[in-house]
């Protein structure tokens, strides 16, 4: 669990079984991305801007629900 700055997102979990990136908004809502690598995490919450990764990063590249 990583808690991060910035002004969208509140926190980011990745679970190793499964490859599963959970992302906890700060408006209550999580977003759960599949077959993501841990080093795609680890750069995601070292980010100097969260959101700018997310989108270029994650965001349309990794099967995507709510959770």
């Amino acid at each position: 669990m990583a808690f991060v700055s910035s002004t969208a997102v509140l926190r980011i979990d990745w679970y190793a079984e499964s490859e599963t990136l959970v992302i906890n908004m700060r408006d209550g809502s999580k977003l759960m991305y599949t077959g993501v690598p841990q080093g795609v995490y680890e750069d995601f919450k070292s980010a100097s801007s969260i959101g700018a990764f997310f989108n270029y990063e994650i965001r349309d590249r990794y099967p995507f629900s709510y959770a």
